[in-house]
């Protein structure tokens, strides 16, 4: 155990966004007793009702603000995939222990100065719950966690909101053996169904105090599943020029759809529509630099809802991932004492000091196919008109493109990413 004299150079280690959206048939996320069940649609659209929409709209631009940072790190060509779901319930743990100028700055790169706590974690609590649970198609399991060093006493406060606003399993450790990086590792896999299964690759370091860790696994299947037999090798072009030849799925469906000059923009459903993903492809004389910068201008556009149109769509099945510290981006963003060794003030975490925060480790993988998942439906629509002929959108998602998998209630964008490169 650490000695007293040790205890006032140990570092708060937050471990965010440990994210794994899915559509595989192999593993599933451990469950802490029974899952729990399915809002209705029309229940979730009363509870929805009691999420400030201030909230909600913080939640989105927080993660429009930390995707534009990170593509302005990126190299060229790279994609870049966060959850800003995960990342602000992760720093919502954090922000309960902060006070003074720390969470002064946390508040303001949250957005919601003015929201007192007790309502911030009663919005975060009911967000969760309007998320999580299981239907014919969809699975979304959220994860918290909290490990402290043994014999360090945390506020009661601290832990307490934890466990009620967030559902955080809390445990104590000891950070000076190795079996405490073991113990986040085998969490971490746990809870999103092996698509993580080394998170951290490094032993902590001995000075550790405490991780809070949110993990968040997505499994959806598609409510209309893409037919296997209409995926073919098809071109990508890359940014640069290059192209790429890679499985293209096929479908004609009727879906809400949107266009302009410079954008198309498609929702595909999954299960019994209370979730779905939003891609957007520039326009062949655009590019994607040009649509990211709209996005994070005003996303209000792509946040509303689309018309019902035929749409013939192909899209490219494939796999990536992305994985990082945001701790640079987030000091850019305002948050800049949090991390400072002599400047910190987690005082409502705990009495010691310097209690900062040193890292902020992100990573997502995601992985889009035809059917989804096992339980994915096989139901297929036809619309036909007995009138005029309907006009058909053609969507051939070829060249790098934005996409959000979102709650269509909230319209909480739980996953976003720049894929430039699906292969």
């Amino acid at each position: 155990m650490p000695t007293t004299k040790m205890l006032h150079l140990l570092l708060a280690m937050l471990l965010l966004a440990l994210t794994a959206c899915s559509k595989q048939e192999d593993g599933s996320p451990g469950q802490r007793g029974n899952p729990s069940p399915p809002i209705s649609l029309e229940a979730r659209k009363q509870e929805a009702g009691k999420v400030d929409p201030a909230l909600i709209s913080a939640h989105n631009r927080l993660g429009l603000q930390l995707h534009r940072e990170l593509v302005g790190q990126a190299e060229a060509g790279d994609n870049v995939l966060l959850s800003p779901y995960s990342i602000w319930t992760a720093l919502s743990m954090a922000y309960n222990g902060s006070a003074g100028t720390t969470a002064s700055e946390m508040a303001s790169v949250f957005g919601l100065k003015d929201m007192p706590l007790s309502e911030f974690n009663a919005g975060n609590r009911i967000l969760a719950r309007l998320l999580e649970g299981e239907d014919s198609g969809v699975r979304l399991n959220i994860a918290n966690a909290i490990w402290h060093q043994q014999g360090v006493p945390f506020k009661d406060s601290f832990i307490q909101a934890g466990k009620d606003s967030y559902g955080a399993e809390v445990q104590e450790v000891d950070f000076a053996s190795d079996k405490s990086t073991k113990t986040i590792n085998r969490w971490i896999s746990k809870e999103t169904g092996g698509k993580i299964e080394k998170m951290l690759v490094q032993p902590l370091p001995k000075s550790t105090i405490a991780v809070l860790a949110n993990a968040i696994y997505f499994n959806g299947a598609w409510t209309d599943p893409f037919n296997p037999k209409y995926t073919k090798e098809e071109p990508f072009m890359l940014a640069d020029g290059s192209e790429r030849t890679l499985p293209m799925m096929h479908t004609a469906n009727m879906l809400p759809y949107k266009e302009t000059p410079d954008w198309q923009a498609v929702r595909l459903p999954y299960g019994d529509g209370r979730m779905d993903m939003l891609v957007i492809l520039p326009a062949a004389g655009s590019s994607l630099d040009q649509l990211e910068q709209q996005l994070w201008a005003d996303p209000a556009l792509w946040q509303q809802p689309f018309d019902e149109a035929s749409v013939q769509l192909g899209l490219p099945r494939f796999k990536a991932e992305y994985g990082g510290d945001l701790k640079d981006p987030l000091i850019r963003l305002g948050m800049k004492q949090a991390f400072q060794p002599d400047g910190a003030d987690f005082s409502h975490m705990a009495d010691i000091r310097p209690l900062f925060l040193s890292k902020v480790l992100h990573r997502m993988v995601l992985d889009v196919n035809e059917k989804g998942t096992e339980a994915a439906a096989a139901t297929v629509i036809g619309a036909e008109s007995g009138s005029m002929p309907m006009k058909v959108h053609e969507m051939t998602v070829n060249r790098p493109f934005f996409l959000a998998i979102e709650d269509t209630q909230t319209r909480a964008w739980l996953f976003i990413g720049s894929v430039n490169d699906p292969e």
